[in-house]
């Protein structure tokens, strides 16, 4: 054990001593001059240099390339936000802004329904700059003011005469035993505002001089002392006759760590919490008696409270708008100059500032005839529901993957709840706001097929080639037709939150060993019996949106039609490497036919003219719309190639037809299933017999068949014996709705 001692002590020493975590004003100095924008920067610009150390990445949302902030993977711990990458766009533009202008003057507010991640987007900011604060280039300083005992500075200690270490030497390295008295500064000061203004100026005009301070340093020139340090400071001066060197010489600059835990920099405000900040006289505190004689006259004022522990950092007022009016009017001024009225003094605060509320709250704020004054002093920031499939089903899929610890999780029950979801938040489109040619595609949008534009940005196969091609075009206008207006699209629906618990049912019900789709949307069913219980419930259902029920039936056919998939390719009547040799084949015919080339013959080798009937024969297989021209509809495909082709430049197009045709490639290998649903209706009756006693009326090789076909379904798909039965038997349940599917 002793050598784990030794160990682990030599490691903290090493740490400790690398980390510079005590200087000396002047080692403070230098490591300023070394690099003065880091040391010098403001808590905005601390928060804004954070997200960019934690770096972003480029991603597609809604036909709209966006970028995405790594911290928000949650690469720091805590729960990854999924999606709204506008949000944290908006967040980084707010911070980006006020680093510019060298310190934030505005509260940054978003707003959204509940459980639309808000108060995570705002967790995982605070976990960044905590991780942040330990790297090297997130180093953040406060400073104490250190006291030495009699034997350090001889009879001297109430100053005036000589002190023993000399005129320059600084208390801040001094022993426990060698210091009288610490005084540490609550509002976690910066040091650099020890230096006197004039001072400040000059040291500010050298950098920018140098091109050395890249951004705006105004921060430490308009800021001052609390009145707790200002008066110690005033106090040292006035002993020392002027000498500031050796007021200086109390310094210890101290590096610290942001931490929500022990809250140092990083403070969440609940609405039924304390007053945000005050301040009380310690004059008569025991503590002060260690204080030369010329400080224990002072009236030390103390600041405390969530702003204070904040300063620094930043701060999270969580739904504000639940206060009282009257809690939050000291944000009016506080926002804007960044200054708080305490008892006794003005405390100038360095912290960024953000709040969360939810939208019924803020539009009774908005008829408050205070909202006038609040308005400008707030950056509002929407952070609706997810819309797309993708996203929404990681939320659940994070989760479900913790409750698969317990019991099995059939596939396709994360993308039944976010299915079911989605449909619940989308906005019927308005024709008559879009081009033309546009307007009969998007009448006929029913919310499934917007939810899929949405997802994947491909259009209904039902229709026409040149209308799913002006469907598309249409896309940013239809995501962006409601943005910026009261009823935006995600504000409304179904929160997070609410499927989670219906997650929690659907996995408590008993003699069921796992969770599926089925018991899912059984849960569901019941929860919208009482329309009372949410809003989403009671909006008036018009041309299919807003109708839960229907989207119920919606979400169960879309399990039914991934069941029948995996069950036809349980079958295993065309391997997927078929599937994809077809597929490849087909479109090296087409673009050899509209370009006149020939094409090698697979066998021979020899050049041929592209085969008219293997094409013909795939697009039977597609399922195109009975107008549809072959010629016609060749070209598009060859132009959604060249689109494909164009975003991905440094890709090989001919590896990802699948990716790019995955409604033709869908519709393939269902015309197959539809051709061989004799023998696949066969093999689902003998998968139920194994294991009970009719399997011994299968022969020998149809119960291999069904032995094979079930280890397909575990080891390449993801089901137990048990779900996978329990799936056999929701088909059957349901066959009607799948022959419905077939036709549509």
């Amino acid at each position: 054990m002793s050598e784990i001692i030794d160990e682990v002590s030599g490691k903290v020493q090493e740490r400790f001593s690398s980390s510079g975590r005590l200087l000396s004003f002047q080692d403070y100095l230098d490591a300023v001059e070394e690099a003065p924008y880091a040391h010098l920067r403001s808590a905005a610009q601390y928060c804004a240099d954070m997200f960019d150390h934690f770096g972003r990445y480029n991603v597609q949302r809604i036909g709209e390339p966006l970028y995405r902030f790594r911290i928000f993977d949650a690469p720091n711990g805590g729960e990854p936000v999924f999606g709204q990458e506008k949000v944290q766009a908006e967040l980084h533009r707010c911070l980006q802004a006020f680093a510019e202008d060298g310190r934030p003057d505005k509260l940054i507010v978003l707003t959204g329904p509940n459980g639309s991640s808000k108060s995570s987007l705002v967790d995982l900011i605070f976990r960044g700059m905590e991780t942040y604060s330990y790297s090297p280039q997130g180093a953040l300083y406060r400073f104490n003011w250190v006291f030495p005992n009699r034997k350090i500075v001889g009879e001297s200690i109430g100053f005036g005469a000589d002190a023993g270490r000399g005129s320059s030497a600084s208390f801040a390295h001094l022993g426990q035993k060698e210091i009288q008295a610490k005084l540490v500064c609550e509002l976690k000061d910066h040091p650099i505002l020890l230096l006197p203004k004039p001072a400040r100026e000059d040291l500010i005009e050298r950098f920018e001089s140098a091109g050395s301070a890249t951004r705006n340093l105004r921060f430490v020139l308009d800021d001052e002392l609390c009145a707790k340090c200002r008066g110690i400071y005033e106090a040292l001066l006035d002993d020392y006759s002027g000498d500031w060197a050796r007021v200086v010489q109390h310094v210890q600059v101290q590096r610290f760590t942001i931490s929500r835990r022990y809250r140092v920099g990083a403070i969440t405000i609940e609405p039924q919490g304390n007053v945000d900040a005050t301040a009380k006289q310690v004059t008569a505190d025991r503590s002060l008696g260690n204080l030369p004689p010329s400080l224990q006259s002072l009236n030390l004022i103390e600041p405390s409270g969530d702003l204070i522990d904040a300063n620094g950092g930043a701060i999270e007022y969580s739904d504000l708008l639940k206060r009282s009016v009257e809690a939050n009017k000291y944000l009016l001024t506080t926002c804007e100059k960044r200054t708080i009225s305490l008892p006794g003094f003005m405390a100038y605060l360095n912290l960024v500032m953000f709040a969360t509320t939810n939208e019924k709250q803020l539009d009774q704020f908005k008829q408050d005839r205070i909202f006038t004054s609040f308005k400008g002093r707030m950056e509002l920031i929407p952070t609706p529901y997810l819309l797309e499939l993708s996203r929404e089903e990681q939320i659940y899929e994070r989760m479900l993957k913790r409750m698969g610890q317990r019991r099995h999780i059939a596939p396709g029950t994360g993308r039944a709840a976010a299915l079911w979801a989605v449909l619940t938040r989308l906005n019927r489109p308005v024709p008559d706001r879009y081009e033309t040619s546009q307007k009969g595609g998007i009448a006929k949008l029913s919310p499934l097929e917007k939810a899929e534009l949405y997802e994947s940005g491909q259009a209904p196969r039902r229709l026409p080639a040149d209308a799913r091609r002006k469907l598309v075009a249409a896309l940013p206008a239809l995501r962006d037709e409601y943005e910026g207006t009261e009823h935006y699209e995600g504000r409304y629906g179904i929160s997070p939150r609410e499927i989670r618990a219906v997650l929690v049912e659907a996995a408590a019900r008993p003699n069921s060993p796992c969770i599926g789709p089925e018991a899912v949307l059984d849960e569901i069913e019941a929860l919208v019996k009482n329309r009372t219980l949410y809003d989403f419930l009671q909006i008036e259902a018009s041309g299919g949106y807003h109708d839960v029920e229907e989207f119920i039936r919606c979400t169960r056919r879309d399990a039914l039609r991934r069941l029948d998939e995996d069950l036809t390719d349980a079958v295993g009547l065309v391997s997927e490497e078929e599937y994809d040799r077809r597929f490849d084949r087909y479109f090296d015919h087409i673009k050899a036919q509209l370009r006149s080339e020939k094409v090698p013959n697979p066998t021979t080798g020899q050049l041929e003219d592209p085969d008219e009937a293997l094409m013909e024969g795939m697009e039977a297989l597609f399922d195109l719309p009975a107008e549809s021209k072959a010629d016609a509809i060749r070209r598009d495909y060859l132009l959604r190639i060249g689109g494909w082709a164009h975003e991905h430049a440094k890709l090989d197009v001919s590896k990802h037809y699948r990716e790019i045709f995955e409604d033709l490639f869908g519709n393939m290998k269902r015309k197959i299933r539809e051709a061989n649903q004799e023998r696949v209706g066969r093999l689902r009756a003998n998968i139920l017999k194994l294991g009970t006693d009719e399997e011994r009326a299968i022969s020998a090789a149809e119960r291999a068949k069904a032995g094979d076909a079930l280890q397909f379904l575990v080891e390449e798909r993801g089901y137990c014996d048990s779900c996978a039965k329990a799936g056999i038997v929701f088909l059957l349940k349901h066959e009607s709705e799948i022959a419905e599917l077939d036709k549509s």
